[in-house]
């Protein structure tokens, strides 16, 4: 692991690999960078693939302090330019996928493209009142029940227990004031805004767990393109990464040798092998 120190915060990351353009990858709630190791050892054969905690997670520290989406982004912005890492696809789980866009919207000129592996952008008003329920829990003495029952969720009968296992196993090392934040923000954060400032490519990897409203998403970024993984949920860069990274690959050359094909085809959904 390495370390860079942003406004006193240890923010802890890895450098894998050569070739451009660049991978950034940015997990999600409760997880760490490891979440992407299998997408980080498949993209390393061809490009620099830099793998961060974000704050908060992994070993990144940890203060108490509000966890809003915004201060994310700007941390990996913070880390792009210390880091001389030109133009990367931001590729982003979960939470991760919302950060990516923010980081566009607030520094355009930064990305190539994102990549949203089923973030929470224009949640459906269901999974809004889901969210604000958990934030309650999380406010009581059974926080951490709460939690393991959330992330229960993100997995399907068919995935592989151990992968559960490490999830849970995650999200114990991380205090009750993050998970609150991390809640309260995630309800806070105007995703329409920031997907109307985004202007790179976009895909939108669906696992079928419908956290976002991908119609309302299309209206407020045209360049949208949408792909959809078989056979899995939430966990799909784990579970099925084969799908997962063929999607990625094809996006990219796609995004950036044709930028414009992403508006002509931003109902397209990528096959996968």
């Amino acid at each position: 692991m390495h370390y860079l120190s942003h406004n006193g915060v240890k923010l802890s990351y890895t450098v894998a690999g050569r070739g451009a353009p660049p991978l950034l990858l940015v997990h999600g709630w409760c997880d760490n960078h490891t979440r992407l190791a299998a997408m980080a050892a498949h993209f390393r054969r061809q490009h620099q693939v830099v793998s961060v905690d974000v704050r908060g997670h992994g070993a990144s520290d940890k203060p108490q302090a509000d966890y809003a989406i915004a201060t994310f982004a700007e941390d990996l912005a913070w880390m792009c330019r210390q880091l001389d890492i030109e133009k990367p696809i931001v590729i982003g789980h979960s939470l991760g996928g919302s950060i990516a866009l923010e980081l566009s919207a607030r520094h355009p000129d930064l990305l190539a493209a994102v990549v949203a592996v089923e973030g929470l952008i224009c949640t459906p008003e269901p999974i809004r009142a889901g969210g604000q329920e958990l934030l309650e829990a999380l406010r009581s003495p059974a926080w951490r029940e709460a939690m393991h029952g959330f992330v229960d969720g993100g997995f399907l009968p068919t995935d592989d227990p151990e992968l559960r296992r490490k999830a849970h196993a995650e999200l114990e090392q991380l205090p009750q004031y993050l998970h609150i934040s991390v809640a309260e923000q995630m309800l806070a954060w105007d995703a329409a805004q920031a997907a109307r400032g985004c202007k790179v490519p976009l895909l939108y990897i669906e696992g079928g767990s419908g956290l976002s409203d991908l119609e309302q998403l299309q209206t407020l970024c045209p360049q949208l393109v949408v792909g959809k993984t078989v056979g899995v949920g939430h966990n799909q860069m784990v579970a099925t990464p084969q799908q997962v990274n063929a999607m990625i690959e094809r996006f990219i050359v796609v995004a950036l040798h044709n930028p414009r094909s992403s508006a002509s085809t931003n109902t397209t959904a990528f096959a996968t092998p």
